[in-house]
């Protein structure tokens, strides 16, 4: 049985020309990576291929060739999900009786809207590694599916859901992602320069990896607990062995942890750490985190062992706004993680949103005070949107500003503008950005941004005399804006 793994191309489309999406293709997909890997150990014959930048015509030419018993799409991503939906459509079409299963967040919360309106056999809902090993267990023995948690599928009697499978228990049982399917140099690497002995971080050999799953806080805007429903860690040794099988035998020097708080547990933090350098480990790391869960002992072990930057998921510098999407955290806590951060050596990010509830001229110069106070290395700025399983989604849903039809558009997830409109969003948005850069005494990128905005035209000798470098500098505005 012949198993086909894929990442669809980008499909989407913004509401309006003010919008904008930032989009990631720093890294492969790990959910496809541990998966194949997965069915892989099994001893299925897999194959996973990233298809985020291909065309249609190569799609089609892929799954022509492949000739697969069983396609797995990824739609983990809500703005992407066309993507998936215009390739499971494609796949049914060449072949009516291949399997088309998908999975994903989005998949996960929206999977009776997707089987009633698009062509796919089998939904895997939340952690998709034992749930797809099951159910093609099931498939190659011709078995029911009836007996398969964790999935909704489709049969001659209609459409049924089973019973949820529990989340992953042990996360050191998995084996480490199979990223040998995926070609690493057609991937871009946005974390800005970071100079250590004397080199450049950013052109080292990079691999992504997560460890741990999940999140316990519940945010207004996220959907992250809803997915994973609870929080594991894989254990100190399980995530160095993996670091030092790529380091050794990949020679890979940078690392990026795709953990969404990746310092919740210290001790394990500082462990983790510890076994880096006594392994004599050479490399770099960055991860993102919370500001309520650094310390000053933590940090220092996290310099020492080889981390170069934290993005922090500050969000807002407004007590109020913080409060209204039950962020959880306080400024007093915020300025404090960026102090002992810097104090440690280590760059840190701000990652902030606009246009959260309660969002108004008096936050948004708050949050312009705070970063003057904190001053990050770096910011990255986002318009609020809102996405399923979110408690925003649903109180969009009451005041009837959404309905769940919405996602059988193309579009992307919908900016939130029950309190104020793109227009003054983007107003805001670019408040803070002006702010920092000024601050930042990066004064060219300030007029790059204006040009950027398309605040002012330039005159056509302006022009003429801008255009050598403005083309260089133009091709790095959006990471200039809005890196990772």
């Amino acid at each position: 049985m012949r198993i086909l793994l894929l990442n669809p191309p980008m499909l989407y489309r913004v509401n309006n020309e003010s919008e904008r999406l930032y989009v990631d293709k720093s890294y492969p997909p790990l959910g496809l990576g541990y998966i194949a890997a997965t069915l892989e150990e099994a001893g299925y014959q897999v194959k996973a291929i990233d298809l985020i930048d291909a065309k249609w015509e190569e799609v089609e030419s892929i799954l022509k060739r492949e000739s697969p018993d069983i396609v797995g799409l990824s739609c983990n991503l809500t703005d992407f999900r066309w993507g998936a939906f215009k390739l499971a459509i494609l796949a049914k079409r060449l072949d009516p009786n291949v399997k088309v299963v998908m999975g994903g967040s989005h998949a996960t919360h929206m999977y009776e809207q997707i089987m009633e309106n698009f062509p796919v056999d089998v939904i895997v809902r939340f952690e998709g590694e034992m749930t797809f090993l099951d159910l093609v267990n099931h498939i190659d023995k011709a078995s029911d599916l009836v007996d398969v948690k964790g999935i909704v599928y489709r049969c001659k009697n209609g459409v049924f859901k089973n019973a949820d499978r529990p989340p992953i228990e042990d996360l050191d049982s998995l084996p480490f992602p199979a990223l040998r399917f995926f070609d690493f140099e057609r991937y871009v690497h946005y974390s800005s320069p970071v100079r250590v002995k004397g080199k450049n971080v950013a052109k080292f050999k990079s691999r992504n990896i997560m460890a741990s799953r999940g999140c316990p806080y519940r945010c207004q805007y996220c959907s992250i607990a809803a997915f994973w429903r609870s929080c594991k860690f894989r254990s100190v040794t399980n995530v160095v062995d993996e670091l030092e099988y790529l380091h050794k035998n990949e020679g890979v020097v940078h690392f990026n942890f795709f953990d969404d708080a990746f310092t919740l547990n210290e001790a394990r933090v500082i462990e983790i750490c510890k076994e880096i350098i006594r392994r004599q480990l050479e490399i770099f790391w960055e991860c993102v985190t919370r500001v309520d869960f650094v310390s000053t002992q933590m940090l220092m072990w996290m310099k020492k062992a080889g981390c170069v930057s934290i993005s922090f998921g500050v969000e807002s510098g407004s007590p109020a706004v913080l409060k209204a999407v039950n962020k959880r955290q306080t400024v007093t806590q915020i300025i404090s993680a960026f102090r002992m951060t810097h104090e440690a050596g280590i760059r840190a990010y701000v990652l902030l949103m606009v246009g959260n509830p309660g969002e108004s001229e008096k936050s948004i110069n708050e949050t312009i005070d705070l970063i003057r106070l904190v001053k990050p290395d770096k910011i990255r700025t986002t318009l609020t949107r809102v996405y399923p399983a979110t408690e925003l989604y649903e109180g969009c849903k009451m005041k009837g500003l959404i309905r769940d039809s919405y996602w059988l558009s193309d579009k992307a997830a919908p900016i939130y503008t029950a309190e104020s409109n793109v227009k003054q969003l983007k107003r805001w948005e670019d408040r803070i950005i002006f702010s920092y850069l000024i601050q930042r005494r990066q004064l060219s990128r300030v007029f790059l941004t204006i040009l950027y905005r398309g605040l002012f035209t330039p005159t056509r000798h302006a022009m003429e005399r801008l255009t050598p470098r403005m083309n260089a500098y133009m091709e790095r505005i959006d990471n200039i804006l809005h890196t990772s």
